[in-house]
């Protein structure tokens, strides 16, 4: 508190005063404390301006020097933190490119990647244009601020593990992660490469970041994620179509080989019971002549349907051949098979075809009878049928009930299995394994042993026993497994070969004997595929067997081979109709086939030949299904960024296309390949030719379910409607087929499928 100021001249004469009148100077100047403020005129002393102040008590805490000492402090360390904020603040706005050369900023803004410097606080001190555009904020305003601060997308990028700024994480050099950025638009996709910034003594003073943008890249990545998965799912059920019989949607022999020995295995294994039945329509063969192959159709087809409605959640039902169907029971004994082939036979003779009634005589066995084999299953089984059909038929008979001294000689398909037959073991898994092989490496001769099988299949139940029927049948499906050391350029090759060609294509033969040998150690199976060439009136040098020397199994495949190989397309030859090729065998027969065998091949109904060998159906599945996989496998190594198997398995499956006639989809892998061909191959441009090569191997399977869509709309009026496990395994791409689908199959009238066999008819 101020308690007077007065102006005092030199002389001593107060010039203003604001002291009360009548207050002693005197007075004031002894109890008052005073400070004075000299004036000058032009250098001399004028005058003073006195400043008094009462007297502060001896107690008063502001007098100790402790008190002082702390005003001093307080005002210092308030004055120190505002200037440091004031520096700070100034400094951090403060533009660092000022100092970079003009050249050197044009350079950095003329990357296609963002480029960020941090300093030591990971606060920006320097971005290029692509950044800040890719942010959508002006330079200026990211310069100072932490890059935490950005709208960075932490957790939620499928490619890579984000990586928070703000946390104190160890950056090395050379580093690479993948970060989401909340662009000005849409969400950024950026791959973040690191580098550390080090002073002359190695202290790390800063980063320098860079952001490329791969915001399409990662989308048709994503892209071709859900595409693999829809070819997984196409994959699965073109497995799926591919096991079963077209026209009673039952399993097919193949397919219920392959799933009867598991379920063999684990009842030795467990001790649990395994049961067998197979069923056969009582006079079938007077249903074809007198109502037509039509009325025999449709009674195949609704026997096969109640089978699978009563059946199929709970045993493997197959079409076994002609009007045979065989179902294996898991886990039940004779007892419980018994019962459910009397359930059978009861429930099939209470269906109306169209007027017509129909029975079946019914055989089963259990495993607890002895059998060996599964094969030895299906003949004890087979023999009780044999019993039911001589005891009066339309009944079941059990394998306990047949009579030991019972005469087969009058069927010779009923005979006891040679001995060999009974010696072998041929194991479904390995068979399995080998076609598939045959089947990647080239879906069109898969396609034609599959056909020479069912053809081997349908003439050998007249001539031998279910286990000799069976090793030809494997044999037949097995007879161009060699063509696996063929090469592709050879095996592959869409139009007709040369001699040399020729020549190495024919080594084939004994390459498939060898595997079979090696892979077996079957005997009778090799001899089928070593002697499936041999005329029937032997070699000229008259080397090897000859006549009915030459395994029966040999000379059935044979025909079989010869006859699907005249019927079927080829690129350069249109096939033969069933009449003409039934000429050229009995032409040839007696040089190059059994006569006798051929007659029986005759007498089979065309229209029964034309459903197992004469649609394009098979083909196209196994064509599609190949492509369908390659295509899988060739998305999972893009994805791998694999580059060596991306080029390998787009060469093979443009081979693939060109063999199958899908122009499509060896257009689409001729694309892919010349990018791949490139200097610098485009990782964008690559995957776009990816999914459009996806796309048209879905167009190629759509095509497919086409053709399945035509056969069940071709199924004629009053055909019984039955349960279809297709139903419930087809996926969301079918699903307009699943009502379709529980109709029963109708055949198809179709050109023969083109074939890449390279067996001649004749001699």
């Amino acid at each position: 508190e101020i308690s007077s100021v007065e102006l005092v001249s030199q002389d001593g004469v107060v010039r203003a005063s604001s002291r009360d009148e009548g207050t002693p100077a005197e007075s004031i100047k002894q109890a008052a404390d005073e400070i004075s403020i000299p004036f000058f005129e032009d250098g001399q002393p004028w005058g003073t301006l006195e400043f008094r102040f009462p007297p502060l008590g001896k107690n008063d805490p502001s007098l100790s020097s402790w008190g002082r000492t702390r005003a001093f402090l307080a005002v210092f360390c308030t004055l120190a933190i505002l200037y440091y904020t004031y520096l700070n603040r100034m400094l951090k706005f403060l533009n660092p490119s000022r100092v970079i050369p003009g050249r050197v900023r044009s350079a950095l803004d003329a990357l296609a990647e963002g480029v960020v410097v941090l300093d030591d606080q990971k606060r920006i001190a320097l971005a290029n244009a692509t950044f800040a555009r890719n942010v959508g904020l002006p330079r200026e305003s990211l310069l100072g601020q932490p890059i935490d601060s950005l709208p960075w997308l932490q957790g939620e990028h499928e490619g890579g593990a984000d990586r928070p700024w703000s946390e104190n994480i160890e950056i090395k050099d050379d580093e690479h992660w993948m970060m989401r950025l909340q662009g000005k638009q849409q969400v950024l996709d950026l791959k973040v490469s690191a580098a550390l910034i080090r002073d002359d003594a190695g202290e790390v003073r800063g980063i320098l970041a860079s952001f490329d943008d791969v915001t399409l890249l990662e989308e048709q990545k994503h892209e071709l994620r859900r595409s693999r998965e829809s070819i997984a799912r196409q994959n699965a059920e073109l497995r799926l179509l591919a096991t079963r019989d077209p026209l009673t949607n039952c399993h097919n022999r193949r397919s219920f080989f392959e799933e009867f020995e598991p379920h063999w295995e684990r009842a030795l294994q467990h001790r649990t019971a395994l049961g067998m039945a197979i069923i056969d329509i009582d006079f079938f063969k007077s249903i074809n002549d007198n109502h037509g192959h039509q009325m025999g159709d449709t009674v195949l087809r609704g026997t096969g349907g109640l089978l699978l409605e009563l059946y199929d959640d709970e045993a493997i039902v197959c079409r076994y051949g002609g009007e045979e169907f065989c179902i294996l029971f898991p886990e039940r004994d004779i007892e419980a098979t018994r019962e459910a082939g009397e359930r059978i036979r009861v429930a099939l003779s209470q269906i109306d075809f169209e007027g017509l009634s129909v029975t079946a005589s019914i055989g089963v066995s259990s495993i607890e009878f002895g059998a060996e084999t599964p094969q030895d299953l299906i003949e004890q089984a087979d023999r009780s049928l044999y019993c039911a059909k001589r005891t009066g038929r339309n009944r079941v008979v059990r394998f306990d009930e047949v009579p030991v001294d019972m005469d087969t000689s009058e069927e010779v398909s009923r005979t006891k299995p040679t001995e060999a037959a009974v010696q072998a073991r041929i194991p479904q898994s390995a068979v399995s394994s080998l076609f598939s092989a045959l089947a990647y490496r080239d879906p069109e001769t898969a396609a034609h042993c599959i056909r020479v099988s069912n053809l081997t299949a349908m003439l050998s139940r007249q001539n031998m026993s279910l286990s000799d029927s069976y090793l030809a049948e494997i044999g037949a499906l097995l007879h161009d497994i060699g063509k696996i050391g063929v090469p592709d350029q050879i095996l592959l090759k869409p139009g007709p070969l040369t001699d040399a060609e020729w020549s190495v294509l024919r080594m084939h033969d004994r390459f498939g004997v060898e595997m079979v040998a090696a892979s077996f150690k079957c005997d009778p199976l090799s001899a089928v595929i070593r002697h499936h060439h041999t005329p029937f009136q032997g070699h000229e040098d008259h080397s090897g067997p000859r006549g009915e020397q030459i395994p029966l199994g040999a000379r059935i495949v044979t025909i079989a081979d010869a006859y699907d190989a005249m019927v079927s397309d080829r690129p350069y030859r249109k096939g033969r109709d069933h009449e003409a090729a039934v000429a050229e065998l009995r032409r040839c027969a007696g040089k190059q086939f059994d006569p006798r065998l051929v007659e029986q091949f005759a007498d089979i109904p065309p229209s029964l030949l034309r459903r197992e060998v004469g649609t394009n159906e098979l083909l196209d599945i196994e064509s599609v299904r190949c492509m369908s996989e390659t295509c899988e496998l060739l998305c999972t190594a893009m994805d791998a960024n694999q580059n060596d198997s991306v080029r390998d398995l787009t060469t093979r499956l443009e081979s693939l296309a060109l063999a199958s006639g899908a122009t499509a989809v060896a257009h689409s892998t001729r694309r892919l390949l010349d990018q791949i061909a490139e200097p610098k191959p485009d990782a964008t441009r690559m995957l776009a030719a990816l999914c459009r090569i996806v796309d048209d191997c879905r167009n190629a399977y759509a095509h497919v379910i086409e053709r399945r869509r035509r056969m069940l709309n071709a199924n004629q009026p009053g055909a019984l409607h039955v349960a279809d496990d297709l139903e419930q395994t087809l996926a969301a791409q079918v699903e307009d087929l699943r009502i379709e689908l529980s109709h029963a199959l109708a055949p198809k009238n179709a050109e023969p499928a083109a074939s890449r066999t390279t067996d001649s008819a004749t001699p």
